[in-house]
């Protein structure tokens, strides 16, 4: 069902309506008790038997702590219901940002990365506040007690399973990082739009990429970089993804960050997406246009119906939810702008990824605070979905 549509002209390159549609909400995991309630950054692919499995950093105990393992869900009825956790990375470190997607025979690529205890050092100040005494307490003892192998250290990492998530290869260390992790090209190569993720490049240095790996992830080699609008700099391009299209073009979004630097453009506002094509197999790329969405990062699916969907979250105030972008000709343009879930108090949300179901229908997983019946959100982030259609045109 739709629920209000209303004329929205962004601020962008596009002109989008904005559409509310009326989906199925439901929980693939919650917790209401312990100290390790979080859930964050996850997502969604379907296997080529229609097995659903959602990857999630969990076991949480807040946004940035050092407690994140990966933790896997699968469902085997369309989203009925999921299973427990099954848990393949839990490093010393904080292990996060699941990224999967499918490949042939029932297989997966899985990335993620995992981060030392610096950023708890540089937000010491803000997480007091956030923090209660005996949850401190807690990470100052792990802290204490974690032993860091030199086979532990910082990195972005994939890995493989032959049989749908249930076993899995080695980690192979990868040179780029995004949150969704690398896709399949049509030569059955893999495409990994990302971050440069190298310890050796200073981070404000740090580039979009485009690399290509023909031997499973043990190797890459660079295919090209998109470039920087004016008064962009690399800080502010974080967090990218990319899909090839049947056609062959490659569409891909980046995650516009603002660091709030005085000789940044004020147009594109803190938060939004940018997207770009390349047509030469990922050899050159359009420069990047604003999309005018109000959030970011963007997760990417093409629909049997050819339409190319665009998922991510919104966190500006006072229109928190989570939203999927349409584009009908391969990211030439954006048409629709829909709300698929905005009962959310806040904008720690979104990371959301989307699936086809048998039906054509469509299921949606993000990461958000759970909100009851009466509208009571829990204090932690939940594991969610939304089964939704998409309208017609």
């Amino acid at each position: 069902m739709l629920g209000a549509v209303s004329p929205h002209t962004t601020k962008g390159c596009f002109s989008m309506n904005t559409i509310k549609v009326n989906g199925e909400h439901g929980v693939i995991n919650r917790h209401t008790s312990g100290p390790f309630r979080y859930h964050g950054w996850p997502t969604l692919a379907k296997l080529t038997d229609g097995t659903l499995v959602v990857g999630v950093s969990g076991h949480r105990m807040w946004h940035v702590c050092p407690f994140g393992k990966t933790q896997l869900f699968f469902s085997r009825d369309e989203g009925k219901t999921w299973s427990a956790p099954v848990v393949p990375n839990d490093t010393w470190l904080d292990d996060r940002d699941v990224g999967l997607f499918p490949l042939p025979d029932n297989g997966l690529v899985m990335s993620w990365f995992n981060a030392d205890y610096t950023l708890l050092d540089v937000r010491a100040d803000k997480l007091k506040d956030l923090y209660s005494p005996a949850e401190l307490d807690l990470v100052n003892a792990y802290r204490a007690a974690a032993v860091q192998t030199e086979a532990e250290q910082p990195g972005a990492f994939l890995r493989f399973s032959r049989d749908g998530g249930m076993t899995w290869g080695e980690a192979l260390p990868t040179p780029v990082c995004n949150p969704h992790g690398p896709t399949l090209m049509n030569d059955g190569s893999l495409l990994h739009f990302a971050r440069e993720y190298d310890e050796a490049i200073p981070f404000e240095e740090r580039c979009v990429i485009a690399m290509r790996s023909t031997d499973e992830g043990k190797t890459w080699q660079e295919l090209g970089r998109p470039g920087f609008p004016t008064g962009i700099k690399p800080t502010n391009f974080v967090e990218p993804y990319a899909l090839q299209l049947p056609s062959g073009r490659i569409v891909g979004v980046i995650r516009y960050q603002s660091r709030l630097a005085p000789d940044e453009p004020k147009q594109y506002g803190t938060f939004t997406l940018f997207c770009t094509v390349s047509d030469d197999g990922g050899r050159t790329w359009s420069e990047p246009k604003w999309t005018g969405s109000m959030g970011a990062p963007g997760h990417l699916m093409l629909h049997s119906s050819g339409a190319l969907l665009c998922s991510y979250g919104c966190r500006t105030k006072g229109s928190y939810s989570e939203r999927v972008m349409v584009s009908y000709d391969e990211g030439e343009s954006w048409e629709l702008d829909i709300c698929i879930n905005d009962n959310t108090p806040d904008g720690d949300l979104g990371y959301a990824s989307t699936v086809e179901l048998s039906d054509g229908s469509l299921l949606t997983a993000y990461y958000q605070k759970y909100v009851d019946e009466n509208g009571v959100a829990d204090d932690k982030t939940s594991l969610l979905y939304t089964k939704w259609r998409l309208p017609e045109r």
